[in-house]
């Protein structure tokens, strides 16, 4: 069995391909772990984890591949496979039961249901944003924000496209270029047995015996509307897949992207991005 890859490397190929300083192991260890800490980071337990982690575990066994529990951010995960779809529960540690609250408790204002669609400037210094929301009654209103500082955190596909319809910071000509994501595909199988894919979390478990490739298998199981979504077949193929939904179980990979694509501003402000993936 092949060692795992030393993160340390990891950071290294990191500081060397973009020339960032402060990506070294040790630096950003303490990071981490206050993340970690506010989101009670741990590994899946076998009760949410249920029977698709047991049958990965069982054939990683037989082939002797590394493998074992994805460390997740749901402490009091109880199982019920809708992660994809946000926590029926709450048990998941995401931003409306973490980082929201904690930003509301020290003085933050939240506006739900917002778009941001211009930063203010006065001269060249950023001053606030401008956009609308959805009232109560549904109706559309402006909204404008001034602040002392503006962040605009719109994600790798808005936060370009939102900056460069404004012609903003692209002074490197590099807003928008070198996207980066996260190829990945899936395989559905159809066991003897139950899998109970709907008791257990959809990603509960890790195969990480390829990772020094740049292959990372995560998964266990997945809803039920996913599964019938990514199906290829059709007709009475289709009904005896989705008929067999509980002897069934999807496991995906990722791989590590070596890709380089572009986002740019596209119909009606939504962003428009090209990629080839190699």
């Amino acid at each position: 069995m092949p060692p795992k890859p030393p993160r340390k490397a990891r950071c290294a190929r990191w500081r060397a391909e973009s020339g960032i300083a402060g990506l070294t192991l040790d630096e950003l260890a303490p990071y981490y772990a206050k993340v970690e800490k506010i989101l009670q980071v741990a590994p899946s337990s076998p009760a949410a984890v249920g029977a698709p982690g047991r049958v990965i575990a069982r054939g990683c066994a037989a082939l002797g591949w590394s493998n074992h529990p994805l460390p997740r951010n749901a402490p009091d995960c109880d199982g019920q496979g809708l992660c994809c779809f946000g926590c029926p529960s709450g048990a998941k540690r995401s931003t409306d039961v973490s980082y929201v609250p904690l930003a509301l408790q020290r003085g933050a204002q939240l506006f739900s249901g917002a778009v941001v669609d211009r930063v203010l400037l006065e001269g060249e210094t950023a001053v606030g944003v401008a956009g609308s929301f959805l009232d109560k009654n549904g109706v559309r209103r402006n909204l404008r924000v001034r602040a002392k500082a503006v962040v605009l955190a719109c994600g790798a596909m808005h936060t370009p496209a939102l900056l460069l319809r404004q012609g903003l910071a692209d002074a490197s000509g590099q807003v928008g270029r070198n996207l980066s994501i996260h190829p990945a595909s899936a395989a559905v199988g159809i066991f003897d047995e139950p899998i109970g894919g709907l008791r257990s979390v959809p990603q509960g478990w890790c195969v990480d015996q390829f990772h020094a490739e740049g292959i990372l298998f995560e998964g266990a199981s997945s809803p039920l509307p996913i599964v019938a979504a990514s199906h290829s077949g059709y007709g009475a193929a289709f009904v005896r897949a989705m008929e067999a939904f509980d002897r069934s179980m999807m496991f995906g990979f990722m791989v590590r992207d070596n890709s380089r694509g572009r986002v740019r501003p596209g119909p009606g402000g939504e962003p428009l991005y090209r990629i080839a993936l190699r």
